[in-house]
């Protein structure tokens, strides 16, 4: 972004340093009498406030856009949501599972060599390139233990990962969003978690109360779910969004298992075809299966929340109204 004077510069590091430190807690704890240096502390918190919600150069405003993008949306759903997702119960998909694809995961996935590209942070493949003989396309998710706590079904034998709302929207070329898949079914199995040889057994899967499935992972295995596999138009794809929603159950008191999620999409090029990706067959030879990409791994929480993947850059983000989660 473009840089401001150094007035603006020393303003607003004032007023990060300000935040940083919670100065404004602190003097709301002195006395009556220094009643001054409370105004003082507000004044500056609202003029700096106010100047940046408009601001399109300052460095401590990168989501100036965003926030202004917000307000065109409807309000978030109610209730749940932690770790940066929003709450579940249906609503409109935020800025805030948009802006997901451009941070970190929140933890690292257990038993994924350091060579996968995915295993650090979110990764767009084919995103929108979608070739002319891929006709269908299928949203999908993994469930896995975080490093640190490499066998959470045997430490945690009661507590589930509960999925359900797994969804996927596809962005049109007149701009529109037309959702493929809405309350179906998810299936899933038990994957060797570096994926070797697509290596994988049957999961205890429970159908729950309400709707959707819970599953757990660890001791060298995740959890691989999908949904149902849809027929997409590649001459009419701009992009696309992937949402799922995601809780803990059966904890008890302070119980974390830490199992962490995200969710993806791939490209088929026939159903009937075994999976066969670029990266498992010899160079130039036909394959079956073009991966998208996939989101953010994020800690899975007793709270509904939202885990998402999309396409699009954070500059298309702004001007993207996101479709609504109903």
């Amino acid at each position: 972004m473009k840089r401001v004077e150094v007035n603006h510069q020393k303003a607003a590091g004032l007023f990060t340093a300000i935040a940083e430190l919670n100065l404004i807690d602190f003097f709301n704890r002195l006395p009556v009498r220094a009643n001054f240096f409370k105004i003082f502390a507000s004044c500056l918190f609202l003029i700096f406030s106010c100047s940046c919600t408009k601001c399109d150069t300052c460095d401590i405003c990168d989501t100036c856009d965003t926030f202004e993008n917000e307000e065109e949306q409807t309000p978030p759903p109610s209730g749940g949501g932690g770790n940066g997702g929003g709450g579940g119960g249906g609503g409109a998909i935020t800025s805030n599972e948009a802006a997901d694809m451009f941070l970190p995961h929140e933890a690292l996935p257990h038993g994924v060599p350091d060579g996968y590209g995915w295993k650090k942070k979110p990764v767009i493949e084919y995103g929108a390139k979608m070739h002319a003989n891929f006709k269908k396309i299928i949203q999908w998710g993994q469930v896995y233990a975080e490093q640190s706590l490499p066998n959470p079904d045997k430490d945690f034998p009661n507590i589930r990962v509960h999925l359900r709302n797994m969804k996927i929207y596809i962005y049109q070329k007149d701009n529109t969003w037309k959702v493929l898949e809405s309350n179906a079914g998810i299936g899933g199995a038990h994957y060797v978690e570096n994926f070797s040889g697509d290596v994988n057994k049957p999961a205890v899967i429970h159908n729950e109360p309400g709707g959707g499935i819970s599953a757990q992972a660890g001791s060298g295995f995740n959890f691989h779910f999908w949904g149902s596999m849809q027929n997409v138009d590649p001459n009419n794809l701009k992009g696309c969004f992937v949402v799922c929603e995601a809780r803990l159950i059966g904890v008890q008191g302070n119980q974390n298992p830490k199992y962490i999620l995200n969710v993806g999409a791939d490209y088929w090029r026939d159903a009937g075809l075994p999976h066969s990706s670029v990266w498992s067959v010899p160079s130039g030879a036909p394959y079956n299966v073009a991966g998208l990409g996939m989101g953010r791994f994020k800690y899975v929480t007793t709270e509904w929340q939202y885990f998402s993947f999309h396409t699009f850059s954070e500059s298309e983000m702004k001007s993207i109204k996101l479709p609504s989660f109903n």
